[in-house]
């Protein structure tokens, strides 16, 4: 049984009502917005779009579950998993019918307040949608189409209504005519046009809205295995990092720098989140730049402050909710490139000699053990 506040992964694939964290968009907007061809164009355009929701006692309910469980794994992960799902796909695929939507679109859902007595949906400042990619990949599987590259034009495109038309062409093999949307919302499929789809797929003017938990473009087992194996790297800059290690951690970090994929597995509390910094120190300290991804904000903010514990606090910047944050991170490095003074103090002859005299200490220290092998 799937309960709130644990996002299902099938909205991705079963965009109906009856699963958690799912809802008829069509079903909470009034009549007066009841046009696609209005609000296409804006969602493509990504201008800003507000939905003032009317709702019964039911979708309150069900609109106060998604807001709370959103609000939680926001403050826990970092995630923004409110979205809206549009157009939406129904096929059968494999003998399995497929409910799907095609673009998924981050949205921010406020809560009534004493001024603004119902939920409103408000586009976010970076309205880029996202190719479901469930969906692309039962497409491309199954069928054969792929719709990467079409997605990729959507995003680059000068005139994103004529790219989305595009996008929606690469159905045709799938619908069996050249698909095109209706003029006005329609209600998510049910009862005998769930029926209806397993005999004929069809692109529907429905859309869903609810939390889309983080899912990325998968790679087959045999790609996964290929970037599994091992493969040495040459040497690179110096071994040293700002932090101490035990001896397992210390083996994990000399596999790292000599390999191409080093994965490391361990129990809470075994020191993982501490290798990690002493990875980033490290490449930092030889002139590397360093993207750290953690399905944990909490991990995030660790190492962040321990790098700050060594006055590294203007080289690391924790983007936690991409469009969001993107303008301040954009700002802050232009700020940093105008500036002319520099970020930290670096004495190179100081720091050449601190890492001849560690080399020396190293290999002193090494020798017995080299020696006993």
């Amino acid at each position: 049984m799937v309960h709130f506040g644990e996002p299902n992964r099938l909205i991705y694939q079963y965009g109906m009502p009856q699963y958690p964290h799912c809802i008829d968009l069509y079903s909470l907007l009034p009549a007066s917005q009841t046009t696609i061809r209005s609000w296409l164009p804006r969602l493509l355009q990504k201008k800003p779009i507000s939905f003032a929701l009317e709702t019964t006692f039911s979708q309150t309910k069900a609109l106060q579950h998604c807001y709370y469980d959103h609000q939680n794994q926001l403050s826990h992960f970092g995630h923004h998993l409110f979205r809206i799902g549009f157009p939406i796909l129904g096929c059968t695929l494999d003998e399995e019918l497929w409910v799907a939507p095609l673009l998924i679109w981050q949205m921010k859902l406020q809560a009534p307040t004493p001024e603004q007595g119902h939920w409103v949906i408000n586009s976010m400042e970076q309205l880029v949608p996202t190719l479901n990619p469930v969906l692309a990949e039962a497409l491309q599987r199954h069928l054969g189409i792929d719709l990467y590259p079409l997605y990729d034009d959507l995003l680059k495109a000068n005139d994103p209504e004529r790219a989305f038309q595009q996008l929606l062409q690469a159905l045709t093999p799938l619908l069996g005519h050249k698909p095109d949307l209706p003029d006005a919302w329609e209600p998510l499929p049910a009862g005998e046009q769930l029926e209806q789809l397993h005999q004929q797929s069809k692109l529907l003017g429905a859309a869903i809205c609810g939390l889309f938990p983080p899912a990325k473009r998968s790679f087959s087992s045999d790609s996964l295995a290929k970037a599994l194996q091992p493969q040495p790297l040459p040497s690179s800059g110096h071994k040293y990092g700002l932090f101490k290690l035990d001896p397992h951690q210390t083996s994990a970090f000399h596999h790292w720098r000599q390999q191409k994929v080093t994965v490391v597995q361990g129990d809470s509390g075994t020191g993982k989140t501490q290798l990690a910094a002493q990875v980033i120190s490290n490449g930092l300290s030889n002139g590397k730049s360093c993207i750290v991804v953690a399905n944990n904000l909490a991990t995030l903010k660790y190492i962040q402050a321990q790098l700050s514990k060594f006055g590294l606090t203007q080289l690391h910047f924790l983007l936690q909710d991409t469009p969001a944050d993107r303008q301040l991170f954009f700002e802050l490095l232009r700020t940093a490139s105008n500036s002319d003074t520099n970020l930290l103090q670096h004495n190179e002859n100081r720091f050449e000699q601190l890492k001849n005299k560690l080399d020396r200490a190293s290999q002193q220290l090494d020798a017995p053990y080299q020696a006993s092998r």
